[in-house]
């Protein structure tokens, strides 16, 4: 079983030399390999190229990063400095529209939850952050620690996935988050201050479900957050495992 996991890119010394380099976070994928699961990292690329790597893969798991492009829903970038990276948003677009077409489980965290609803016409707050916030969003310390609370919405697949939990701790590093929510998507989780945390497909066919949260950082601090992972890999083996039956039939 093979789960895609979004790529980034950065600069790297190497030797003399400052090269890109393509990476993801090491914690996402010993999340997967501790799951009986083989991890593949899609690097950023061609649009063209998604139906070939969602292709080989069961399930995509859409990482976190930089700024989503406010041109790609309509608006004109708040901050001109915004780091973002169109290439990077208009592969992972095609990543998770194809994904969506052959209906594999998707997993979205942070950034991964926002470019998921741009990719199906959702729009964004650009910024989030102010002096007098209630909820402070983009934390300034370490991730293994909870920042602020978000409330279950009690009719979510997420609710169930969370052992029927309302209210849970979590962590925050982002300042853009979900503003018009998709038409596929319902919320399922908010902060204190109406911040949609996260959502899901209305249709029980569709499997998507977005986290704002960085759940990946708090497994052992917070064991109710493996439930996510262990919920998105064994939609992924369901799903194999259909495919495999009706091949069969």
């Amino acid at each position: 079983m093979f789960i895609g996991i979004t790529g980034n890119k950065k600069l790297s010394i190497i030797g003399e030399d400052e090269r890109q380099i393509s990476y993801t976070s090491n914690d996402i994928v010993h999340i997967i390999q501790n799951r009986d699961a083989s991890p593949i990292i899609i690097p950023i690329g061609s649009p063209t190229n998604a139906r070939e790597y969602i292709n080989r893969v069961d399930g995509l798991l859409v990482t976190g990063g930089q700024d989503v492009s406010a041109h790609l829903y309509g608006e004109k970038e708040v901050q001109m400095d915004s780091d973002s990276c169109y290439q990077r948003d208009l592969f992972e677009i095609a990543l998770i529209r194809e994904a969506y077409r052959q209906n594999k489980p998707i997993l979205a965290i942070c950034r991964g939850m926002q470019i998921v609803n741009v990719a199906f016409g959702g729009t964004l707050y650009q910024e989030l952050d102010a002096p007098d916030a209630t909820v402070i969003h983009r934390q300034k310390f370490d991730l293994t620690q909870v920042s602020h609370s978000v409330t279950i919405n009690p009719t979510s697949e997420l609710f169930q996935i969370l052992n029927q939990t309302s209210q849970l701790q979590v962590n925050s590093y982002h300042h853009q988050a979900v503003k018009d929510l998709a038409t596929p998507f319902k919320a399922s989780a908010w902060a204190s201050d109406g911040t949609i945390e996260a959502f899901e497909a209305i249709e029980s066919r569709i499997n998507i479900i977005g986290i704002q949260w960085h759940p990946e950082f708090l497994l052992q601090t917070e064991p109710l957050m493996n439930n996510i992972f262990t919920d998105f890999i064994a939609n992924v083996q369901k799903y194999k495992l259909y495919l495999e039956e009706s091949e069969v039939i």
